[in-house]
């Protein structure tokens, strides 16, 4: 299970990713 740090740090992520994307 993440931790809510964890939880930041993957929704971090996916934004990046989606930024790429975009």
């Amino acid at each position: 299970m993440y931790t809510f740090s964890g939880w930041i740090d993957l929704c971090a992520t996916v934004l990046d990713l989606l930024a790429l994307l975009h």
